[in-house]
C-alpha cells in the first residue's frame, strides 16, 4: 500500500513539474493564450527565467532566427563572412544556422542586425522563405496600407494572404513597419502549423497541416487532411501508403515512394539558394567582407597596364594586427601609393577581426 501510494505520489509530482514548465504567469487569459502554450510544449518558443512569457514585447531578428531554427532542427552552419557577429554572441551559432538554410538573406554588405527589432513584414518573409513556396495565386490588395508595404515584402505577404496565415488589424490595415510582438509570432507560426512531430509513427487520418522536424517518423498507411512540411530535422522520414490531401513541401532530400504516395496539392522542395550579392566584395583568405559601388571592380594587387584614375576601380591594401607592431598602418598606405603612383584618395578603412583594411579610390567611387 505504501509502494501503491508513493508510486501515485510521484506521477501526481512528475504531472505538476510537466505542465507548471509552461505555465507562465503573465499569458492567462491573454488573446493568444492558446498558441503560445502549443509552441512552447513543442519547444519552439520559451519562456523567461522569471517564469513569464512577456506576449507584448517586440522580438529582435535575432530571436525569430532562433525559433525559426527550432522549427526546422537544422544544425549546419554557413561559413561565409558576416560582418556583425562575434563567436561570443549567444546568438552567433543560429544566425549562421539561419544563413546556411537560406531564410536570412542579410542586408547588401552582408550584415544581419541581429539585435534590430524585427518589423511585420521582415518577420513575414523569414517565415515564408523558411517553409512556404510563394503563391502563384492572383492578387488582389486587401489592407488599405498595402501601397506602404516594401516591395520586398510583397510576395510574401501575398502568399500569406493568400494561405490565410495573416488576417490583419481590425482597421483592415497590416502595419508592416510596425515591430511585430511575441505574441504575434506565435500565432502566426500556429496558422502555418497545426501539429509539430519530432518521433514515432503516424498512421490512419490525420487533420491539419503536419510539420516534420524529428529524425526517426514514420508515417505509414495515412491519409493527411492538409499539408505536409519536412524540414532538415527530418531527413531520415520514411514513407509508406500516403495519401495528402494538401501539398506536400520539404527543405531537405528524400526518399519519396514511387508507387502508393499521393499528393492532391503542390510538391515543392522550397530551400532556397543563397543569393551571391555582387555589390559586395569579399576576402575569403583575410574575411574582409564591405558593400562597394555597383559596377566597382577591386584591385588587390598591383598590375601594369591599369587604369588607377578609372571611376570604378578601387584598390585594396589589407594587413594583419600583428604587423602593425613593426609599420604604420598609415604610414604603409602612403608608401604604397607613392611606390604604384596612385593619385587618389582613401575612401574607406576598417578593421575586422584581427585584419585592417584600407580602400582607395576616386571621389566618384565615394
Amino acid at each position: 500500500m505504501q509502494k501503491k501510494f508513493l508510486m501515485l505520489a510521484f506521477m501526481v509530482l512528475l504531472f505538476i513539474n510537466v505542465n507548471s514548465v509552461f505555465a507562465y504567469t503573465d499569458t492567462e487569459g491573454h488573446w493568444a493564450e492558446k498558441e503560445i502554450n502549443k509552441l512552447s510544449i513543442n519547444g519552439i518558443v520559451t519562456g523567461y527565467k522569471d517564469n513569464t512569457f512577456k506576449p507584448n514585447n517586440n522580438m529582435t531578428r535575432a530571436e525569430l532566427i532562433t525559433v525559426i531554427n527550432r522549427i526546422l532542427s537544422n544544425n549546419v552552419q554557413n561559413t561565409r563572412y558576416i560582418p556583425d557577429i562575434k563567436e561570443k554572441d549567444w546568438f552567433y551559432v543560429d544566425i549562421r544556422k539561419g544563413v546556411e538554410s537560406g531564410f536570412v538573406t542579410g542586408d547588401s554588405d552582408g550584415s544581419i542586425r541581429p539585435n534590430d527589432l524585427i518589423t511585420r513584414e521582415e518577420a513575414i518573409c523569414m517565415l515564408q522563405r523558411a517553409l512556404v513556396p510563394q503563391s502563384e495565386e492572383l492578387f488582389v490588395a486587401s489592407f488599405t496600407d498595402y501601397d506602404s508595404v516594401s516591395k520586398w515584402a510583397r510576395e510574401s505577404l501575398n502568399t500569406f494572404i493568400a494561405n490565410k496565415y495573416i488576417s490583419g488589424y481590425k482597421d483592415n490595415t497590416f502595419k508592416p513597419k510596425n515591430y511585430i510582438t511575441r505574441a504575434e509570432v506565435v500565432t502566426l507560426i500556429s496558422n502555418m502549423v497545426d501539429t509539430f512531430v519530432s518521433y514515432g509513427e503516424l498512421n490512419g487520418d490525420i487533420y491539419g497541416d503536419i510539420l516534420v522536424n524529428g529524425n526517426n517518423v514514420s508515417i505509414n498507411n495515412a491519409v493527411i487532411h492538409g499539408n505536409l512540411f519536412v524540414t532538415e530535422g527530418g531527413a531520415n522520414l520514411s514513407l509508406n501508403d500516403i495519401i495528402i490531401e494538401g501539398d506536400f513541401i520539404y527543405r531537405i532530400e528524400l526518399n519519396i515512394p514511387n508507387k502508393n504516395f499521393v499528393v492532391n496539392g503542390k510538391i515543392a522542395n522550397i530551400k532556397p539558394q543563397e543569393i551571391i550579392d555582387k555589390s559586395v566584395y569579399t576576402n575569403s583568405q583575410f574575411g574582409i567582407s564591405f558593400s562597394i559601388p555597383k559596377g566597382a571592380k577591386v584591385l588587390e594587387e598591383q598590375k601594369k597596364n591599369v587604369n588607377y584614375k578609372s571611376k570604378n576601380l578601387i584598390t585594396i591594401r589589407i594587413n594583419h594586427n600583428e604587423d602593425l607592431y613593426n609599420d604604420s598602418f598609415e604610414a604603409g598606405s602612403a608608401r604604397e601609393r607613392y611606390r604604384y603612383s596612385i593619385p587618389y584618395k582613401k575612401i574607406q578603412q576598417g578593421m575586422i577581426d584581427y585584419y585592417k583594411y584600407v580602400l582607395f579610390g576616386t571621389e566618384d567611387n565615394t
